[in-house]
């Protein structure tokens, strides 16, 4: 059986492009009342994945997040640490 592959990040650069023309509109003046901090998002993106595994008690968390977000599993586990 052949399982399907789901490209979150064209999924998001979709919900992105479509929240930008929400927020922003034709007017320049607005870009001053948006936050997004690139560095918070990836910390949130990686906390995702890493405790939608951990709440549901899947083997290999740091791994498995790591193989999805790009990172080696040593990475996500000093992340972890961190960040706790």
């Amino acid at each position: 059986m052949n399982q399907k592959t789901f490209n979150l990040n064209a999924e998001l650069r979709e919900w992105l492009s479509v929240r930008l023309s929400e927020v922003l509109g034709n007017n320049s003046n607005n870009i001053r009342y948006v936050e997004f901090n690139v560095h918070e998002v990836k910390e949130d993106i990686i906390r995702s994945f890493y405790d939608y595994q951990l709440i549901r008690g899947w083997p290999s968390i740091a791994k498995h997040t790591g193989d999805v977000v790009g990172y080696d599993e040593s990475a996500i586990r000093k992340f972890v640490r961190r960040k706790h």
